[in-house]
C-alpha cells in the first residue's frame, strides 16, 4: 500500500485543523470599539507626605487627579503600590457625562452616565455596556520620600 496519499491526507486534515484554531481564536477576540480613550501624554508627580494626598497614607484609600483625558483616579491597593486610572468610560469617553468615580459604598468604579462598574483592583470592567477596562498609567512610588509619579 502506498504511503504517500495517506501522508497527504493527513497533512491536509492537520491545515484544516490549524485554520479552523485560527480563525476560532481571531473571532474570539473582541473588537475594539469606534469611541476610544485617546492617548494623552502623562506624567504627574505627586507627593502622599503633602497635606492635599495625605488620604494617600493608607491602603485603600484614593484621590482624583487632574491628569489623563478625563482625570485619573489614584487608589493605594498596597503598602507599596498604587493603581491609576483614566476617568474615561470605556462604553463612550467621548461624551462628557462618561466619567467614572468611586462608590464607597462598594469600593468600585461607577459611570455616572451608563451605570457600567469597574473594578478598583485591575480596572476591569465589571458590569454595564461598558465592555473594555478603563485606561490604566503606570505608577512609580517611592516609600522614602512619599513621591509618586504616574506615566503612560
Amino acid at each position: 500500500m502506498d504511503q504517500k496519499p495517506i501522508k497527504t491526507l493527513i497533512a491536509s486534515k492537520l491545515r484544516r485543523v490549524f485554520l479552523l484554531l485560527v480563525l476560532l481564536v481571531m473571532g474570539c477576540r473582541g473588537k475594539a470599539p469606534a469611541d476610544q480613550v485617546p492617548m494623552v501624554p502623562v506624567d504627574f508627580y505627586l507627593n502622599i507626605l503633602l497635606p492635599t494626598y495625605s488620604r494617600l497614607q493608607l491602603v485603600g484609600n484614593y484621590a482624583y487627579l487632574d491628569a489623563g483625558y478625563r482625570g485619573i483616579v489614584l487608589y493605594r491597593s498596597g503598602l507599596d503600590r498604587f493603581e491609576a486610572y483614566d476617568r474615561a468610560c470605556t462604553y463612550a469617553p467621548s461624551q462628557n457625562c462618561h466619567r467614572v468615580s468611586v462608590l464607597d459604598s462598594l469600593m468600585i468604579l461607577q459611570c455616572a452616565c451608563c451605570d457600567s462598574r469597574f473594578s478598583l483592583l485591575d480596572g476591569a470592567a465589571v458590569r454595564g455596556p461598558a465592555g473594555w477596562p478603563l485606561r490604566t498609567y503606570r505608577v512609580f512610588f517611592d516609600e522614602t520620600s512619599g513621591s509618586v509619579r504616574i506615566t503612560n
